[in-house]
């Protein structure tokens, strides 16, 4: 096997190291190096998977390697994230024994993550996915933590106050996750507008939606892409 093909695989490998990256900077509360750690990798996760189409090098090597970076990325830090938030938000009243028994809930989304991409692993190759992808729930995720750190005084942040919030937030990412709706992908097997006029439509919305009210945007986004991927289902 030849330098070329073990591009994509480098590339998935820097995608799992910003993500171990990121989580001292949660320790540390230092959301913004967070966010960007979480930000290169999903550039990298996006990247490792064009380029292995590109210099046709895709490998059963990559899948799983792609799986364990993914696991890191986008299933411990959400994770770890949400258990933060829990351990900040609830009374040591609560706790038994000194220890806080609610913010081990947040270790059910890498759980949840763990079990979506073992499935996606053995399922057959798709243009849909089945279950929201772990990229897009760590999105979801972490621009709620965004939210609560940036703008205190967002409706969302005070409703993330309360800690009965993060566990209805933890139930409905590992349920989005593990449930079976089927939602488009972004892959573009051609640029015609007839048949990808959903994909242009949502990219479009969800560009201006972040330009115009940053991470604010990212929860209303992914509730977006839920709706229009029912709707397609819902056409046939």
């Amino acid at each position: 096997m030849g330098l070329k093909q073990h591009i994509p695989n480098i590339v998935t490998l820097a995608s799992l190291l910003a993500g171990l990256i990121a989580i001292p900077f949660l320790f540390q509360g230092r959301w913004d190096f967070v966010a960007l750690c979480i930000g290169i990798s999903l550039l990298c996760d996006f990247l490792d998977g064009f380029l292995a189409r590109l210099l046709r090098a895709s490998s059963e090597l990559g899948k799983q390697l792609d799986s364990f970076s993914d696991l890191v990325s986008f299933g411990v830090v959400p994770g770890l994230a949400v258990f933060l938030q829990l351990k900040q938000g609830i009374s040591t009243e609560l706790a038994m024994g000194g220890v806080e028994p609610l913010p081990f809930l947040g270790f059910l989304i890498p759980l949840a993550s763990a079990l979506r991409l073992a499935k996606f692993n053995l399922s057959p190759p798709s243009e849909k996915f089945q279950g929201l992808p772990t990229p897009a729930n760590a999105l979801l995720i972490l621009s709620l933590v965004l939210i609560t750190f940036y703008y205190p005084d967002s409706t969302i942040a005070k409703w993330l106050t309360f800690p009965l919030s993060w566990i209805l937030v933890i139930g409905i990412s590992c349920g989005l996750m593990l449930y079976p709706i089927t939602l488009f992908s972004l892959k573009f097997s051609n640029v015609s507008v007839a048949d990808n006029w959903f994909r242009y439509l949502f990219l479009a919305i969800s560009t201006l939606g972040l330009i115009f009210f940053d991470f604010l945007a990212i929860p209303f986004v992914i509730t977006f892409y839920l709706l229009l991927s029912v709707s397609l289902n819902l056409r046939g």
